[in-house]
Protein backbone atom coordinates (compact mmCIF):
# COMPACT_ATOMS: atom_id res chain seq x y z
CA UNK A 1 0.00 0.00 0.00
CA UNK A 2 1.35 3.40 -0.96
CA UNK A 3 0.63 6.58 0.96
CA UNK A 4 1.45 9.62 -1.17
CA UNK A 5 3.10 11.63 1.54
CA UNK A 6 6.40 11.49 3.36
CA UNK A 7 6.85 10.60 7.00
CA UNK A 8 9.64 11.63 9.28
CA UNK A 9 9.88 8.50 11.43
CA UNK A 10 10.12 4.72 11.05
CA UNK A 11 9.17 1.59 12.95
CA UNK A 12 10.68 -0.79 15.50
CA UNK A 13 9.69 -4.37 16.16
CA UNK A 14 9.31 -4.42 19.94
CA UNK A 15 7.69 -1.46 21.62
CA UNK A 16 7.94 -2.14 25.34
CA UNK A 17 7.93 -4.91 27.88
CA UNK A 18 6.00 -2.85 30.44
CA UNK A 19 2.38 -3.73 31.31
CA UNK A 20 -0.28 -1.85 29.35
CA UNK A 21 -3.94 -1.16 29.98
CA UNK A 22 -6.84 -1.39 27.55
CA UNK A 23 -7.00 1.72 25.40
CA UNK A 24 -3.24 2.42 25.53
CA UNK A 25 -1.63 3.63 22.30
CA UNK A 26 2.12 3.19 22.01
CA UNK A 27 4.44 4.66 19.38
CA UNK A 28 8.01 3.86 18.41
CA UNK A 29 10.22 4.67 15.48
CA UNK A 30 13.56 4.24 13.79
CA UNK A 31 15.61 5.77 11.04
CA UNK A 32 18.70 5.14 8.95
CA UNK A 33 20.45 8.11 7.36
CA UNK A 34 23.22 6.65 5.19
CA UNK A 35 25.45 8.20 2.54
CA UNK A 36 27.38 6.02 0.12
CA UNK A 37 29.23 5.93 -3.18
CA UNK A 38 30.56 3.34 -5.63
CA UNK A 39 33.90 3.42 -7.40
CA UNK A 40 33.58 4.61 -10.98
CA UNK A 41 35.38 1.72 -12.69
CA UNK A 42 32.16 0.77 -14.50
CA UNK A 43 28.62 2.02 -15.07
CA UNK A 44 26.82 -0.82 -13.27
CA UNK A 45 24.98 -0.36 -9.99
CA UNK A 46 25.54 -2.45 -6.88
CA UNK A 47 23.28 -2.38 -3.81
CA UNK A 48 21.60 0.70 -5.27
CA UNK A 49 24.79 2.76 -5.71
CA UNK A 50 25.69 3.72 -9.27
CA UNK A 51 28.43 6.39 -9.26
CA UNK A 52 31.26 7.86 -7.21
CA UNK A 53 28.96 10.78 -6.28
CA UNK A 54 27.65 10.31 -2.75
CA UNK A 55 23.97 9.39 -2.53
CA UNK A 56 21.71 9.28 0.53
CA UNK A 57 18.84 7.44 -1.17
CA UNK A 58 19.64 3.69 -1.42
CA UNK A 59 19.87 2.90 2.32
CA UNK A 60 18.12 5.81 4.04
CA UNK A 61 14.67 5.31 5.52
CA UNK A 62 12.40 6.61 8.27
CA UNK A 63 9.02 5.66 9.70
CA UNK A 64 6.77 4.99 12.63
CA UNK A 65 4.91 2.14 14.32
CA UNK A 66 1.77 2.49 16.39
CA UNK A 67 0.21 -0.25 18.50
CA UNK A 68 -3.17 0.13 20.14
CA UNK A 69 -4.32 -2.22 22.89
CA UNK A 70 -8.04 -2.95 22.88
CA UNK A 71 -7.73 -5.12 25.98
CA UNK A 72 -5.18 -7.43 27.59
CA UNK A 73 -5.38 -9.90 24.72
CA UNK A 74 -6.18 -7.90 21.58
CA UNK A 75 -3.95 -5.30 19.90
CA UNK A 76 -3.62 -3.71 16.49
CA UNK A 77 -0.36 -2.60 14.89
CA UNK A 78 0.39 -0.37 11.93
CA UNK A 79 3.94 0.17 10.69
CA UNK A 80 4.76 2.70 7.99
CA UNK A 81 8.16 3.00 6.30
CA UNK A 82 9.37 5.73 3.97
CA UNK A 83 12.42 4.82 1.88
CA UNK A 84 14.80 7.06 -0.01
CA UNK A 85 15.18 4.38 -2.68
CA UNK A 86 11.45 4.76 -3.42
CA UNK A 87 11.44 8.57 -3.67
CA UNK A 88 10.38 8.76 -0.01
CA UNK A 89 6.90 7.48 -0.79
CA UNK A 90 5.54 5.81 2.32
CA UNK A 91 4.45 2.19 2.46
CA UNK A 92 2.44 0.22 4.99
CA UNK A 93 4.75 -2.67 5.92
CA UNK A 94 2.60 -4.01 8.76
CA UNK A 95 -1.11 -3.66 9.46
CA UNK A 96 -2.50 -6.47 11.57
CA UNK A 97 -4.61 -7.44 14.53
CA UNK A 98 -3.01 -9.68 17.15
CA UNK A 99 -4.68 -11.97 19.67
CA UNK A 100 -2.52 -13.09 22.59
CA UNK A 101 -4.16 -16.35 23.65
CA UNK A 102 -1.78 -16.84 26.58
CA UNK A 103 1.85 -16.17 27.48
CA UNK A 104 3.05 -18.71 24.92
CA UNK A 105 0.60 -18.62 22.03
CA UNK A 106 -0.61 -15.79 19.74
CA UNK A 107 -1.97 -15.28 16.24
CA UNK A 108 -2.11 -12.35 13.80
CA UNK A 109 -4.21 -11.47 10.75
CA UNK A 110 -3.44 -8.72 8.26
CA UNK A 111 -0.25 -7.55 6.61
CA UNK A 112 2.72 -9.22 8.28
CA UNK A 113 6.44 -9.74 7.80
CA UNK A 114 7.53 -13.02 6.19
CA UNK A 115 10.10 -14.82 8.40
CA UNK A 116 12.47 -15.55 5.50
CA UNK A 117 15.71 -14.79 7.36
CA UNK A 118 17.22 -14.53 10.81
CA UNK A 119 16.81 -10.74 10.75
CA UNK A 120 13.59 -10.53 8.73
CA UNK A 121 11.37 -9.30 11.57
CA UNK A 122 13.43 -6.12 11.93
CA UNK A 123 15.21 -6.00 8.57
CA UNK A 124 14.35 -2.30 8.22
CA UNK A 125 15.64 -1.48 11.73
CA UNK A 126 19.31 -0.91 10.98
CA UNK A 127 20.12 -0.20 14.63
CA UNK A 128 19.14 -3.78 15.51
CA UNK A 129 22.03 -5.55 13.73
CA UNK A 130 25.75 -4.83 13.30
CA UNK A 131 25.81 -3.97 9.57
CA UNK A 132 24.30 -0.98 7.83
CA UNK A 133 22.16 -3.52 5.96
CA UNK A 134 22.35 -7.34 5.99
CA UNK A 135 24.61 -8.89 3.32
CA UNK A 136 23.15 -8.12 -0.10
CA UNK A 137 24.20 -11.46 -1.61
CA UNK A 138 21.84 -13.30 0.77
CA UNK A 139 19.08 -10.84 1.72
CA UNK A 140 17.93 -10.45 -1.90
CA UNK A 141 14.30 -11.66 -1.83
CA UNK A 142 12.37 -8.89 -3.66
CA UNK A 143 9.58 -8.68 -1.07
CA UNK A 144 9.35 -8.89 2.72
CA UNK A 145 5.64 -8.94 3.59
CA UNK A 146 2.44 -10.84 2.80
CA UNK A 147 -1.26 -10.32 3.30
CA UNK A 148 -2.31 -13.26 5.45
CA UNK A 149 -1.86 -14.53 8.96
CA UNK A 150 0.44 -16.42 11.29
CA UNK A 151 0.60 -18.24 14.60
CA UNK A 152 3.50 -18.06 17.05
CA UNK A 153 4.22 -20.45 19.92
CA UNK A 154 7.02 -19.79 22.41
CA UNK A 155 8.08 -22.06 25.27
CA UNK A 156 11.08 -23.05 27.34
CA UNK A 157 12.59 -26.38 28.30
CA UNK A 158 15.01 -25.82 31.13
CA UNK A 159 17.49 -23.16 29.99
CA UNK A 160 16.59 -23.55 26.30
CA UNK A 161 14.02 -21.22 24.70
CA UNK A 162 12.05 -22.18 21.59
CA UNK A 163 9.99 -20.21 19.09
CA UNK A 164 7.78 -21.80 16.42
CA UNK A 165 6.02 -19.74 13.76
CA UNK A 166 3.79 -20.76 10.84
CA UNK A 167 2.12 -18.45 8.33
CA UNK A 168 0.07 -18.33 5.12
CA UNK A 169 -0.50 -15.45 2.70
CA UNK A 170 0.08 -13.92 -0.72
CA UNK A 171 1.84 -10.87 -2.13
CA UNK A 172 2.28 -8.76 -5.27
CA UNK A 173 5.71 -7.32 -5.97
CA UNK A 174 8.05 -6.12 -8.72
CA UNK A 175 11.05 -8.27 -9.61
CA UNK A 176 14.39 -6.73 -8.67
CA UNK A 177 17.57 -6.36 -10.68
CA UNK A 178 18.87 -9.75 -9.43
CA UNK A 179 15.77 -11.65 -10.65
CA UNK A 180 15.11 -13.30 -14.06
CA UNK A 181 12.84 -10.57 -15.46
CA UNK A 182 13.71 -7.27 -13.72
CA UNK A 183 10.73 -4.97 -13.42
CA UNK A 184 8.11 -7.68 -14.09
CA UNK A 185 4.94 -7.46 -11.98
CA UNK A 186 4.79 -10.70 -9.99
CA UNK A 187 2.41 -12.39 -7.58
CA UNK A 188 2.68 -15.24 -5.10
CA UNK A 189 -0.29 -17.46 -4.29
CA UNK A 190 -0.69 -20.38 -1.91
CA UNK A 191 2.33 -19.12 -0.02
CA UNK A 192 3.03 -20.66 3.36
CA UNK A 193 5.94 -21.54 5.58
CA UNK A 194 7.29 -22.01 9.07
CA UNK A 195 10.29 -21.05 11.14
CA UNK A 196 11.81 -22.65 14.22
CA UNK A 197 14.31 -21.02 16.59
CA UNK A 198 16.24 -22.38 19.55
CA UNK A 199 18.17 -20.13 21.95
CA UNK A 200 20.55 -21.27 24.67
CA UNK A 201 22.79 -18.88 26.57
CA UNK A 202 24.73 -16.92 23.91
CA UNK A 203 23.68 -19.20 21.04
CA UNK A 204 20.75 -19.07 18.64
CA UNK A 205 19.92 -21.59 15.89
CA UNK A 206 17.23 -21.18 13.26
CA UNK A 207 15.63 -23.00 10.32
CA UNK A 208 12.88 -21.72 8.02
CA UNK A 209 10.94 -23.25 5.11
CA UNK A 210 8.76 -21.39 2.60
CA UNK A 211 6.93 -22.29 -0.58
CA UNK A 212 4.69 -20.42 -3.04
CA UNK A 213 3.16 -20.61 -6.49
CA UNK A 214 4.54 -17.69 -8.48
CA UNK A 215 3.11 -15.82 -11.46
CA UNK A 216 4.95 -13.12 -13.43
CA UNK A 217 3.38 -10.75 -15.94
CA UNK A 218 6.24 -10.28 -18.40
CA UNK A 219 5.48 -7.80 -21.18
CA UNK A 220 7.30 -9.11 -24.30
CA UNK A 221 7.66 -5.54 -25.54
CA UNK A 222 9.93 -4.77 -22.58
CA UNK A 223 12.30 -7.63 -23.39
CA UNK A 224 15.48 -7.08 -25.42
CA UNK A 225 14.99 -7.38 -29.17
CA UNK A 226 17.14 -10.50 -29.48
CA UNK A 227 15.06 -12.16 -26.71
CA UNK A 228 11.85 -11.36 -28.61
CA UNK A 229 13.34 -12.85 -31.79
CA UNK A 230 14.35 -15.96 -29.85
CA UNK A 231 10.81 -16.43 -28.50
CA UNK A 232 9.43 -16.11 -32.04
CA UNK A 233 11.87 -18.74 -33.30
CA UNK A 234 10.87 -21.17 -30.55
CA UNK A 235 7.19 -20.70 -31.39
CA UNK A 236 7.77 -21.14 -35.12
CA UNK A 237 9.74 -24.36 -34.64
CA UNK A 238 7.28 -25.84 -32.14
CA UNK A 239 9.53 -25.90 -29.07
CA UNK A 240 6.59 -25.18 -26.80
CA UNK A 241 8.05 -26.68 -23.63
CA UNK A 242 11.13 -24.48 -23.83
CA UNK A 243 8.91 -21.52 -24.67
CA UNK A 244 6.78 -22.22 -21.60
CA UNK A 245 9.87 -22.52 -19.41
CA UNK A 246 10.87 -18.99 -20.41
CA UNK A 247 7.82 -17.70 -18.51
CA UNK A 248 6.78 -17.82 -14.87
CA UNK A 249 3.20 -19.07 -14.74
CA UNK A 250 2.30 -21.05 -11.62
CA UNK A 251 5.87 -22.11 -11.01
CA UNK A 252 6.43 -23.36 -7.49
CA UNK A 253 9.43 -22.10 -5.57
CA UNK A 254 10.82 -23.44 -2.30
CA UNK A 255 13.05 -21.42 0.02
CA UNK A 256 15.17 -22.79 2.90
CA UNK A 257 17.13 -20.73 5.42
CA UNK A 258 19.60 -21.94 8.06
CA UNK A 259 21.26 -19.68 10.63
CA UNK A 260 23.46 -19.86 13.71
CA UNK A 261 24.53 -16.96 15.91
CA UNK A 262 26.79 -16.48 18.91
CA UNK A 263 26.79 -13.22 20.85
CA UNK A 264 28.19 -12.97 24.37
CA UNK A 265 28.33 -9.17 24.44
CA UNK A 266 31.94 -9.09 23.28
CA UNK A 267 32.42 -11.72 20.59
CA UNK A 268 29.87 -11.83 17.78
CA UNK A 269 29.57 -14.52 15.11
CA UNK A 270 26.74 -15.32 12.72
CA UNK A 271 26.46 -17.72 9.77
CA UNK A 272 23.40 -17.88 7.53
CA UNK A 273 22.73 -19.88 4.36
CA UNK A 274 19.71 -19.84 2.07
CA UNK A 275 18.57 -21.89 -0.92
CA UNK A 276 15.89 -20.96 -3.47
CA UNK A 277 14.73 -23.75 -5.79
CA UNK A 278 12.17 -23.62 -8.58
CA UNK A 279 10.16 -26.55 -9.89
CA UNK A 280 10.95 -28.39 -13.14
CA UNK A 281 9.22 -25.70 -15.23
CA UNK A 282 10.85 -22.66 -13.61
CA UNK A 283 13.18 -20.73 -15.93
CA UNK A 284 15.73 -19.45 -13.47
CA UNK A 285 18.56 -21.26 -11.79
CA UNK A 286 18.62 -22.65 -8.28
CA UNK A 287 20.26 -20.20 -5.89
CA UNK A 288 22.64 -20.94 -3.04
CA UNK A 289 23.63 -18.01 -0.83
CA UNK A 290 25.50 -17.69 2.45
CA UNK A 291 27.50 -15.29 4.61
CA UNK A 292 29.84 -15.46 7.58
CA UNK A 293 30.31 -12.52 9.94
CA UNK A 294 32.71 -12.14 12.82
CA UNK A 295 32.94 -9.14 15.12
CA UNK A 296 34.32 -7.92 18.43
CA UNK A 297 33.11 -5.15 20.72
CA UNK A 298 35.53 -2.70 22.36
CA UNK A 299 33.35 -0.80 24.80
CA UNK A 300 31.01 1.31 22.64
CA UNK A 301 32.83 0.28 19.44
CA UNK A 302 32.44 -2.84 17.31
CA UNK A 303 34.62 -4.01 14.41
CA UNK A 304 33.41 -6.71 12.06
CA UNK A 305 34.21 -8.51 8.84
CA UNK A 306 31.72 -10.30 6.55
CA UNK A 307 32.21 -12.70 3.68
CA UNK A 308 29.13 -13.37 1.51
CA UNK A 309 28.56 -15.57 -1.56
CA UNK A 310 25.86 -16.20 -4.15
CA UNK A 311 26.46 -19.26 -6.33
CA UNK A 312 23.69 -20.28 -8.77
CA UNK A 313 23.27 -23.54 -10.68
CA UNK A 314 22.59 -23.16 -14.41
CA UNK A 315 19.32 -24.66 -15.67
CA UNK A 316 19.29 -26.71 -18.89
CA UNK A 317 16.53 -24.74 -20.62
CA UNK A 318 17.57 -25.96 -24.08
CA UNK A 319 17.34 -29.69 -23.32
CA UNK A 320 14.58 -30.27 -25.94
CA UNK A 321 16.37 -28.41 -28.76
CA UNK A 322 18.86 -30.28 -30.99
CA UNK A 323 22.23 -28.57 -30.93
CA UNK A 324 22.85 -29.19 -34.60
CA UNK A 325 21.72 -28.10 -38.03
CA UNK A 326 19.06 -25.39 -38.38
CA UNK A 327 18.16 -25.43 -34.68
CA UNK A 328 21.71 -24.88 -33.41
CA UNK A 329 21.22 -21.05 -33.26
CA UNK A 330 18.06 -21.55 -31.19
CA UNK A 331 19.94 -23.87 -28.82
CA UNK A 332 22.72 -21.30 -28.46
CA UNK A 333 20.22 -18.51 -27.84
CA UNK A 334 18.31 -20.39 -25.13
CA UNK A 335 21.58 -21.51 -23.52
CA UNK A 336 22.71 -17.87 -23.41
CA UNK A 337 19.44 -16.90 -21.70
CA UNK A 338 19.93 -19.65 -19.11
CA UNK A 339 23.47 -18.39 -18.50
CA UNK A 340 22.19 -14.82 -18.04
CA UNK A 341 20.01 -15.99 -15.13
CA UNK A 342 23.07 -17.32 -13.28
CA UNK A 343 24.89 -15.20 -10.73
CA UNK A 344 28.27 -16.07 -9.25
CA UNK A 345 29.33 -13.30 -6.89
CA UNK A 346 31.02 -12.73 -3.57
CA UNK A 347 31.78 -9.80 -1.32
CA UNK A 348 34.00 -8.89 1.61
CA UNK A 349 32.77 -6.16 3.94
CA UNK A 350 34.82 -4.40 6.58
CA UNK A 351 32.75 -2.40 9.04
CA UNK A 352 32.85 -0.45 12.26
CA UNK A 353 30.04 0.67 14.58
CA UNK A 354 30.06 3.22 17.39
CA UNK A 355 27.14 3.31 19.85
CA UNK A 356 27.91 6.84 21.01
CA UNK A 357 24.61 7.41 22.84
CA UNK A 358 21.63 5.21 23.83
CA UNK A 359 19.41 4.48 20.84
CA UNK A 360 21.81 5.90 18.25
CA UNK A 361 24.86 4.50 16.47
CA UNK A 362 27.33 5.55 13.78
CA UNK A 363 28.29 2.87 11.23
CA UNK A 364 30.78 2.82 8.36
CA UNK A 365 31.52 0.07 5.83
CA UNK A 366 33.61 -0.71 2.79
CA UNK A 367 32.19 -3.46 0.53
CA UNK A 368 34.40 -5.17 -2.07
CA UNK A 369 32.04 -6.93 -4.50
CA UNK A 370 33.34 -9.40 -7.12
CA UNK A 371 31.39 -10.78 -10.07
CA UNK A 372 33.13 -14.03 -11.00
CA UNK A 373 31.40 -14.14 -14.40
CA UNK A 374 32.06 -10.56 -15.52
CA UNK A 375 34.73 -8.37 -13.95
CA UNK A 376 33.01 -5.32 -15.46
CA UNK A 377 30.43 -5.73 -12.69
CA UNK A 378 33.00 -5.61 -9.87
CA UNK A 379 32.37 -2.78 -7.44
CA UNK A 380 33.73 -1.09 -4.34
CA UNK A 381 31.06 0.62 -2.22
CA UNK A 382 31.81 2.92 0.72
CA UNK A 383 28.95 4.01 2.98
CA UNK A 384 28.47 5.53 6.41
CA UNK A 385 25.79 7.15 8.51
CA UNK A 386 23.61 7.26 11.59
CA UNK A 387 21.00 4.68 12.67
CA UNK A 388 18.55 5.43 15.43
CA UNK A 389 15.60 3.96 17.36
CA UNK A 390 13.23 5.93 19.54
Amino acid sequence: MKLKHTLGCCSILALTSAPVMAGDLLFSGFGSFIAGAKDHSNGNAYAGYETYDFSFDPDSLVGIQATGFLNEKVSTTVQIVSRGAENWDSEVDWAYVRYQVNDQFSWRLGRIRVPFYLYSDFVTVGFAYPWITPPFEVYAIPFSNVNGGDVVYQFSAGSVDFLLQAYVGSEKFTMGAADPFPGAETETRNQYGFAAEMSWRSFKFRYAYHTADTFANVDPATLPTDFQVLLGGLATNGFTRTLERLTIERDQYVFHDFAARYDDGKLYFVAEAAMLNGDAEAPDSDRFMYYLTGGYRFGDWMALITYAVRDDDKEDLAQDIPNSGATAPLYAGVDAVAESFVQDTDQITLGVRWDFTPGMAFSAEVIDHTDNKDSDNDAMVTRAGIQVVF
